[in-house]
């Protein structure tokens, strides 16, 4: 982000967005996280992660809350203000990375479920179209066809995760010949990445950082 000219201050105090404490049942300590989240950032510009699952769920839960005025004005600016990197960097900048050296289909998760994932696709679709001569065709999965893995699960279920795992990287390869996949959700893809490195498949596992640092 400061190679593309912003002034990016991060805070060595925050912590997490309060999702799995809130999924846990735990949803007071959840609200102290949230309050702690408005008081960390509610005078930036512009609130900037390279994984919008927790920016996604504090656009879904801060009006889950009984806030004071003020805290509800801050709230206001804070969810007009979220950004995924890859959103950000696209639609905010106007900057538009080379992925000409990425050649090959891509896979990429649709998921109209999720507003900042869905802007996230867009973002990488503009990426892929401004490069005709890179050979690279963008696959959309449905969410159906998604879910593949996230952190609690894996946790918990190890050898379930194995069989989503095993499931999804097979329909990646045959209903779609992808070569690439590509997600921004950070967990899930450094779950992903480190299955397939375990086998001997041509498959690449892709966050959107991984565009950038081709630049």
């Amino acid at each position: 982000m400061e190679k593309y000219g912003c002034n990016v201050l991060y805070n060595p105090e925050q912590t997490c967005c309060g999702k799995w404490i809130n999924q846990l049942g735990m949803k007071e300590f959840s609200k102290e996280a949230k309050q702690k989240f408005i008081r960390d950032h509610f005078s930036s510009d512009y609130i900037v992660a390279p994984d919008n699952t927790c920016l996604q769920h504090l656009i879904d839960d801060l009006d889950n809350y009984e806030w004071t005025p003020m805290i509800q004005s801050r709230v206001k600016h804070i969810k007009n203000k979220m950004f995924e990197l890859t959103d950000f960097i696209v639609n905010v900048l106007e900057v538009i990375p080379d992925s000409s050296q990425i050649v090959g289909n891509v896979a990429l998760n649709r998921n109209t479920n999720s507003l900042l994932k869905s802007r996230t696709t867009e973002a990488l679709k503009v990426i892929f179209n401004a490069n005709p001569n890179s050979k690279l065709s963008t696959i959309s999965i449905p969410d159906i066809d998604f879910g593949y893995v996230n952190a609690m699960q894996s946790l918990l279920w190890p050898k379930l995760t194995q069989r989503i795992l095993d499931h999804f990287q097979e329909k990646l390869q045959s209903k779609y010949q992808a070569h690439y996949f590509i997600d921004s959700d950070i967990v899930s893809v450094n779950y992903f990445r480190k299955f397939i490195a375990k086998k001997d498949v041509p498959l690449k596992v892709l966050h959107p950082l991984d565009l950038f640092q081709l630049v």
